[in-house]
C-alpha cells in the first residue's frame, strides 16, 4: 500500500477503516455545532486537497518512505474529508432541503444518481490510471471535487435555524 511492506500496508488499511468509522462519528457530532452546509463545504475542500496532494506525491516524489508517508497522509485527509462531510451528511442534507410532500421521490432520485456516479467513478478509475496516468487521474478527481465544492457553495441552501418546510432549493 503506497510503498509500504505488505504488513505495513495491512496495518495502514485497518487503520484507515478505524479512521473511517471515527470520522463518521465526528461528522455526525459536528452537525449539532455547525450547519450541514458548512460541514459539506469543508468536506469537499478536504476531498479536493487530498486528491491534489496525491497527484503531487505521485508526480514529483521519488519512491521511498517520504513518498509513502505523504500518500498515506493524503489518503487519511481524503477519508476524514469524506466521512466528516459528504459521507454521512448527504442523507441528512437531502432530508432537509426537499419539501415533505415530494421528499420520498426526490431522495430516491438523488440516491439513484449518487449510485450511478459512484459506479461511473469505480468503473473508470483503473482505465484512467492506464490512459492518463496516476497523477493526472488524481488531479482530475481533485478538479472534480473543486467544481463540486464550488457548486455546493453556490447551490446548497442554508438550512440552519429553519424548519424543513421553510428551506427552499
Amino acid at each position: 500500500a503506497a510503498g509500504f511492506s505488505n504488513t505495513a500496508g495491512i496495518v495502514a488499511s485497518i487503520g484507515l477503516g478505524v479512521l473511517s468509522v471515527f470520522g463518521a462519528m465526528v461528522g455526525v457530532a459536528l452537525v449539532s455545532r455547525f450547519s450541514p452546509r458548512k460541514i459539506m463545504l469543508a468536506g469537499q475542500f478536504f476531498l479536493a486537497f487530498g486528491h491534489f496532494t496525491l497527484a503531487a506525491g505521485f508526480q514529483w516524489m521519488d519512491d521511498g518512505t517520504p513518498r509513502a508517508v505523504v500518500l498515506l497522509v493524503s489518503i487519511v485527509v481524503l477519508v476524514m474529508g469524506f466521512q466528516i462531510g459528504p459521507g454521512p451528511l448527504y442523507f441528512l442534507y437531502v432530508n432537509e432541503i426537499f419539501p415533505q410532500r415530494n421528499r420520498g421521490i426526490y431522495i430516491g432520485c438523488t440516491t439513484f444518481l449518487l449510485c450511478l456516479v459512484n459506479l461511473g467513478m469505480s468503473l473508470s478509475f483503473l482505465s484512467c490510471f492506464r490512459t492518463i496516468g496516476v497523477p493526472a487521474t488524481f488531479l482530475a478527481y481533485a478538479l472534480l471535487f473543486s467544481v463540486c465544492g464550488a457548486s455546493f457553495m453556490a447551490l446548497l441552501p442554508r438550512s440552519s435555524g429553519q424548519s424543513l418546510e421553510e428551506v427552499r432549493l
